[in-house]
């Protein structure tokens, strides 16, 4: 898919292109990679390629705090009603950093299929998230509801195809922002997520400077 494309210089992985390829060699483990699955998938003994990815796949494989498919979480009480193994968020935002951070093609197109394409939610422990606008028909804004006490809940990740386009190519193209119901959106709000430093959580809710030049 990737190997002997040239042009156009970015592009989003479509989702069949990602499902089918993750499973290529039918044991769910990415190609050209060591140990990146889904979910947090250790490879105990597997030996260590020493690739950026791989280094950031198997930092989120040693993530403590998960749930198995359709198993309970003990202290939350949530039920993991996914395929894949959910990690708590804060294993799911370094991992989202590290990708974000390498220039590598192999890490944009993973990146998108791990977070875009499987959409595997982390979980959290925050404020509510309800709509505050809506706009034909969906939801235009979202916003927390930070005079209700928190609670164990479930959250995605923003858009990785769009992050890491506005990390490597801005000067090329603009990408406008989501409705944002992500854990971005968390980690604005809710201080004790301990997730504001990074660049790509504050970048996801900014307009850009040019609209009219736009790829999504």
């Amino acid at each position: 898919y990737t190997k002997s494309c040239v042009t156009p210089l970015i592009g989003a992985v479509p989702v069949w292109v990602g499902l089918a390829k993750w499973n290529k060699a039918l044991n769910f483990v990415y190609p050209g990679t060591e140990r990146c699955g889904p979910g947090n998938r250790s490879t105990n003994g597997h030996r260590h390629s020493g690739q950026s990815i791989s280094k950031c796949c198997k930092q989120h494989d040693e993530a403590k705090d998960y749930i198995l498919p359709y198993k309970y979480h003990e202290k939350s009480k949530l039920k993991n009603s996914n395929l894949y193994t959910a990690t708590n968020c804060s294993d799911d935002i370094k991992f989202f950093s590290c990708l974000y951070n390498d220039s590598a093609s192999l890490s944009y197109e993973f990146g998108q299929v791990f977070f875009d394409v499987v959409h595997v939610p982390c979980f959290a422990h925050t404020f509510p998230i309800k709509c505050k606008s809506y706009s034909w028909g969906k939801c235009a804004e979202y916003e927390m509801q930070k005079n209700k006490p928190k609670q164990w809940q479930f959250l995605h990740a923003p858009s990785f195809y769009k992050a890491y386009t506005r990390r490597w190519f801005s000067d090329n193209f603009t990408v406008l922002p989501d409705a944002d119901n992500s854990w971005a959106l968390a980690c604005r709000e809710d201080n004790q997520m301990n997730c504001s430093q990074y660049d790509f959580v504050q970048d996801a809710a900014k307009m850009p400077e040019q609209p009219w030049k736009f790829i999504a």
